[in-house]
């Protein structure tokens, strides 16, 4: 009787021990390098269980005007990134990286923003996430002296993320 239970608890671990966990997929630069038109920008940021007057305005968030439409992303295969944001502005002062999944964006040392990425044939799809939505609007509202538990009643409400859509040029 004992064999038969050792030899079920083995059976037991084997199974469970071999179990994968599912991986995103990763990135490598040489899928993104290249020009992307943002062809669709999807905030769905929400603010919940706030009081009235206490924290930012959820319809001037989700006016998310850091990507826009028809902008086009030049990513470079030495890291820099030049955004052409249309009528002849052009912004080359960033650069990115890739970590696993995110492709991160890097304004300056201090400032960087972290994108889900995937990739569909010749579709990228680039993803502000929860927590990283989070983390930016908390830098901005620092600057402003929030009191800390203002702050975290605020960020505790946020929720939500933006979805950029991008075609390879």
């Amino acid at each position: 009787m004992k064999k038969f239970l050792l030899g079920i608890l083995a059976l037991s671990m084997l199974c469970t021990g071999c179990k994968k966990d599912k991986d995103e997929a990763s990135l490598d630069k040489s899928q993104i390098v290249g020009k992307w038109k943002i062809t669709k920008v999807t905030p769905a940021i929400t603010i919940t269980g706030l009081p009235p007057g206490t924290g930012p305005d959820v319809n001037e968030i989700n006016d998310f005007d850091a990507v826009k439409k028809d902008q086009i992303y030049d990513f470079k295969a030495d890291g820099s990134l030049s955004i052409d944001m249309g009528g002849g502005d052009i912004d080359n002062s960033l650069s990115y990286t890739i970590e696993g999944r995110y492709v991160v964006l890097i304004y300056s040392a201090n400032e960087t923003v972290k994108l889900a990425a995937s990739l569909n044939g010749s579709t990228l799809t680039l993803v502000l996430e929860a927590e990283e939505l989070k983390r930016q609007i908390k830098k901005g509202l620092e600057t402003e002296g929030l009191d800390a538990t203002l702050l975290n009643l605020i960020l505790n409400a946020i929720g939500g993320k933006v979805e950029i859509l991008a075609t390879k040029l």
